[in-house]
């Protein structure tokens, strides 16, 4: 496997940091990968691992304030200066601009292997991501993997966005009531929990992995929640119009509170005329890339792939 690092711009004060893993061999096709909430891209690197092994290109970037794709600022002496950084907590300017982020980079990759299936995965939050760039640009992607994907009610999406922008006075700061909201109803089911985050992962050693990790921000401020809230109301209304007649495969562990509503978008789909492949993986939660399931996770990709 051999990884490469790729830096694109976005504007005069944004670059989007990401790599590209590419196998030994002559490529058969390529896997963009839309990572979660909270992390970067560099999480995937034993997925991308397993995958070039069986002669795929995979590629991904750090989303907005994620990893190192953190916006910045030039001073008279010529130095650029991190805006947002972990102790800033997670911040989105627009929606859209993920969206356009995502096609910008397929684009550009896609053009450097035009000939092999391309393949779009999004987990947890770059699954909603994933989605809402689908309702945009439909043939875009031979195939499509939506892991820990799913639809709340419009009615709470409403009324959470009141919530935050009625308490939350400045949007740029990190805040512990969107931290509440965003997380604590997933965790709520997990009485024993001890660290507020077995709604993530089961496994002891995932969650120490993760806690440990010093490039996951777990902070969020209020501009990034009520622009992920935008996102997800846009969804609901833009899928109903949605067109994709190829194959989708949608994964979810069987105790994963993001998945709730998962058989709405299932619905949607089929209704778009996309050919379904659904496979729950029991005893498991959310971020099941990253738990002690993940070979049986890849192999249900590969044998979709």
């Amino acid at each position: 496997m051999r990884k490469t690092e790729i830096i694109f711009k976005r504007n005069t004060n944004f670059m989007l940091h990401g790599y590209v893993w590419k196998p030994e061999c002559k490529p058969v096709g390529v896997i963009q990968v839309i990572h979660g909430m909270t992390e970067y891209i560099g999480r995937y690197e034993e997925f991308a691992a397993h995958f070039t092994d069986l002669g795929y290109v995979v590629c991904g970037f750090d989303l907005e304030s994620h990893g190192k794709s953190i916006p910045i600022h030039h001073k008279d002496s010529g130095l650029y200066i991190p805006i947002h950084h972990k102790d800033s907590g997670l911040y989105i300017h627009c929606w859209d601009d993920l969206i356009a982020d995502v096609e910008m980079i397929r684009i550009k990759i896609r053009r450097q292997y035009p000939e092999i299936p391309y393949v779009m995965l999004g987990f947890s939050l770059g699954s909603f991501v994933l989605r809402s760039h689908q309702c945009i640009y439909p043939k875009t992607a031979d195939k499509l993997i939506y892991i820990g994907t799913g639809q709340p009610k419009m009615n709470e999406l409403k009324f959470a966005h009141w919530i935050v922008k009625t308490l939350c006075k400045k949007d740029n700061k990190p805040s512990k009531l969107v931290k509440k909201l965003a997380f604590d109803n997933y965790n709520r089911k997990f009485k024993h929990s001890k660290n507020g985050i077995d709604w993530l992962l089961k496994d002891e050693k995932a969650q120490e992995d993760y806690l440990s990790d010093k490039r996951v921000v777990m902070d969020m401020t209020p501009r990034f929640f009520l622009q992920f809230l935008n996102g997800m109301m846009k969804i609901q209304s833009n899928e109903y119009w949605l067109y994709y007649k190829n194959d989708v495969l949608f994964i979810a562990g069987e105790e994963d509170p993001v998945s709730c509503g998962l058989s709405e978008v299932l619905k949607r789909y089929r209704r778009a005329g996309a050919r379904i492949t659904k496979k729950i993986i029991s005893g498991y939660r959310h971020d099941v890339l990253h738990d002690s399931c993940k070979e049986k996770v890849f192999q249900c990709i590969e044998k979709f792939l």
